[in-house]
């Protein structure tokens, strides 16, 4: 068993989702070898699962680097052993070297993959940042680790904003995520990494992380439903958990 399939993740009405391609063996991951195969594939991510000792072990690989996490490529890789049943239980557990054990579990048409929340802490708007959003009010401003989350008035402005990507590039943090309530979901989001040549992520799991802790507890509830709504475009549903976060969407293979 030696196999790539491509995937499009988090995929909907009109949707393109996230591109993604996944490799499966029954050889141990080879960092060179799989650093070649992702500039080879030039998608966003390629993730290489490795089938030994009836575990699955999970990297991904960017055309540039290797990620700690990558949420699309999780749900690609899930979809993919769901789909060709290459796992007896209803459940996957992924042992990643850099994020520990990562849970998938499929429900219908959707899969759901399992990752921790990250923690928000409320800060005072970077000058920078301001300056970045061209224009645009924040309501809020949260520290998110690895991210910052901004909170925006409506959707249309999310939809709207042209961020001044050089001036983003100033900031500490290497990831933005701009988010506001949605008006036929429950909240809409872009994510950008000012730094990265293609610098707009198409639909981004790692962001959701962050964006369901903040929203379930602004709207009250554990489930939510949401758009990210880059030129590609994803739609999630999440799900709200003790410390956790339950991130699903629908993947196409090809």
């Amino acid at each position: 068993m030696n196999s790539m399939v491509k995937v499009d993740a988090f995929i909907g009405h009109n949707l393109l989702g996230n591109p993604a391609a996944v490799s499966i063996s029954q050889d141990p991951i080879d960092s060179e070898a799989c650093q070649a195969i992702a500039i080879e594939n030039q998608l966003p991510v390629t993730a290489f699962v490795s089938l030994l000792d009836d575990k699955f072990y999970i990297r991904w690989f960017t055309p540039l680097s290797e990620l700690p996490l990558c949420g699309h490529g999780t749900l690609a890789a899930s979809s993919v052993i769901f789909q060709k049943k290459l796992n007896k239980a209803a459940e996957i557990s992924f042992y990643s070297p850099k994020a520990g054990e990562l849970k998938a579990r499929q429900e219908g048409e959707l899969v759901f993959i399992n990752f921790p929340e990250k923690p928000l802490t409320l800060i005072s708007c970077p000058s920078d940042l301001a300056v970045g959003l061209a224009g645009l009010q924040a309501k809020a401003v949260y520290d998110a680790g690895d991210r910052l989350l901004v909170i925006l008035e409506n959707a249309q402005q999310v939809k709207d904003l042209k961020p001044k990507i050089e001036i983003l590039k100033n900031l500490a943090h290497p990831g933005i995520v701009v988010s506001a309530p949605g008006d036929e979901v429950d909240f809409v989001s872009r994510t950008f990494y000012p730094n990265k040549p293609n610098w707009e992520d198409a639909v981004t799991g790692a962001s959701h992380c962050a964006l369901v802790p903040y929203w379930s507890q602004q709207l009250k509830k554990e489930r939510l439903h949401a758009l990210q709504v880059s030129s590609r475009g994803g739609e999630l549903f999440c799900v709200k958990q003790a410390e956790r976060v339950l991130i699903g969407g629908r993947c196409c293979l090809f």
